[in-house]
């Protein structure tokens, strides 16, 4: 059975195994964007809001998106980031 999340990490690995610590956010934003073309299924609201203004080319949308967010009382609580982490 595959699950969402695992759907999201075949997305953002694209068979790499690990991205350096220094290598281009482009690079991993297109993988992310690469899932949101592709169906996105497990994409949460957050990250969907992102990436669609970043396909728009907004500049800092994620940091635009938490803002408006937080402004309208709804501060982002995922724990996405935690759960593509975990071992």
């Amino acid at each position: 059975m595959t699950t969402d999340d695992v759907t999201g990490l075949k997305h953002l690995g694209s068979g790499k195994t690990s991205y350096a610590f220094d290598e281009p956010t482009a690079a991993i934003l297109e993988a992310y964007l690469v899932w949101l073309r592709t169906g996105s299924r497990g994409i949460g609201s957050l990250t969907r809001e992102v990436l669609i203004k970043a396909l728009a080319g907004e500049p800092d949308a994620a940091e635009r998106v938490w803002k408006i967010r937080s402004d309208r009382g709804q501060p982002p609580l995922g724990n996405g980031a935690a759960m593509r982490i975990a071992p």
